[in-house]
């Protein structure tokens, strides 16, 4: 008889949402604001540490939402 599910251990998958969300979850749970566009979002403790560590050191906001990476990406490549 064939499984219909992609994993046999549903005790085994990890998270769904693995970076920056809009939502507060377990792992994301410091909020901060993109560098570009300023929308709020929620990452872990590491990735909120390593963005305060950059401005204390006097660099801008490093932090990128995906829809702004891709908007940076694209207006690299284009030049």
């Amino acid at each position: 008889m064939p499984n219909l599910r992609s994993t046999l251990n549903p005790k085994e998958q990890r998270s769904a949402a693995t970076g920056p969300t809009v939502y507060r979850t377990e792992a994301n749970h410091v909020e901060i604001s993109c560098g570009m566009c300023g929308n709020l979002f929620f990452v872990d403790k590491s990735t909120a540490d390593s963005v305060r560590e950059a401005i204390k050191q006097g660099l801008d906001n490093p932090f990128r939402c995906e829809d702004c990476k891709e908007e940076y990406d694209e207006l690299a490549y284009e030049g």
